[in-house]
């Protein structure tokens, strides 16, 4: 197994660029998936499974809820979840500037079946934390961060825990070597 070197990071935004299709609309619907890949870490375990975000169309994220109360509540925090949501959406070049929280483009998850792959494994935080990236990794994943000069420190350092315990996960799943 090789050690990670700060050269092998590139921004999530430059990875997109390089690796897609011309077509521009391919590249906006592969980030904005990227971005709502994140969304349990943008609204918490309480809305994880009742929300879902839909689509951004000029700059307003449009997010279906399973009912008014969760519309309700997540209204109250709207101005915080544009802060978190800046977070994830920038570094990929997407700008969400407000939130459109409906019930009415809801459908329940489809159940899994025999027939369909079992979800990822799933780690606790201890697990997580039991786990260590090389210095390398872990030097490089600070580098590029540190790049990100319109985040907060605090900002960084959430963005730096979710890349971190990302890529233990994918280590512990054998995934990523």
């Amino acid at each position: 197994m090789r050690g990670w070197n700060h050269k092998d990071f590139t921004s999530i935004g430059e990875v997109l660029e390089s690796s897609l299709p011309s077509n521009a609309c391919f590249k906006y619907a592969l980030k904005m998936s990227t971005l709502f890949g994140f969304w349990d870490k943008i609204v918490g375990r309480k809305f994880e499974k009742t929300s879902r975000p839909l689509t951004i169309k000029f700059s307003k994220l449009q997010v279906s809820c399973q009912n008014s109360y969760v519309v309700q509540e997540l209204n109250m925090f709207k101005s915080d979840l544009i802060k978190k949501i800046a977070a994830y959406a920038e570094p990929l070049g997407l700008k969400v500037e407000d939130i459109i929280f409906s019930t009415k483009e809801w459908r329940e998850p489809a159940s899994l079946d025999e027939t369909k792959e079992p979800a990822e494994q799933i780690f606790s935080k201890e697990e997580l934390a039991a786990f260590s990236l090389s210095e390398d990794e872990t030097k490089a994943i600070k580098e590029n961060i540190e790049k990100l000069n319109f985040l907060t420190d605090s900002q960084k350092q959430k963005y730096y825990d979710d890349i971190a315990d990302s890529l233990k996960a994918k280590k512990l799943r054998g995934k990523f070597v």
